[in-house]
């Protein structure tokens, strides 16, 4: 998987002439990089997916920028947390590596997806949301 994941394409962004928030998405990716990735799921197709699963069951989507300036969360991680679904972004840094939004805190940088969501099952993490902090520890995708 990671010969794949390291062979993905980069997501352009091309606005449209019509309307410059809109944009069209050229697109050369695997449908399946990994398991629990999922190329242009929509955010309600995802909770569908994870409604009912068990704590820790995951999915990562890759999702359409709807301005220029969404260039750095081109995935979202999606994970099943006390019985309720968590919305994680995962940002992209200027050099292509890619880590969980750390929303201020210095965050920990990773090579690939496969890498960020490898360490994430052996490593748990605490997500900040609006019910307070949460840990959180990957357990198997759906």
């Amino acid at each position: 998987w990671r010969d794949t994941l390291r062979a993905h394409h980069t997501v352009e962004y091309q606005p449209d002439q019509q309307d410059s928030a809109r944009s069209t998405i050229v697109s050369l990716a695997p449908v399946n990089l990994f398991p629990g990735y999922y190329e242009f799921i929509t955010r309600e197709d995802g909770t569908k997916k994870l409604s009912g699963e068990p704590n820790g069951t995951y999915l990562v989507r890759q999702r359409l920028p709807k301005h220029r300036n969404e260039k750095f969360h081109r995935h979202t991680l999606m994970v099943v947390v006390s019985g309720e679904i968590s919305n994680i972004k995962i940002m992209t840094t200027d050099d292509g590596r890619v880590h969980l939004d750390s929303k201020g805190k210095p965050p920990k940088c990773f090579d690939d997806l496969l890498e960020l969501i490898e360490w994430h099952k052996r490593n748990s993490f605490t997500d900040v949301s609006d019910e307070g902090c949460r840990s959180i520890r990957l357990i198997h995708p759906v």
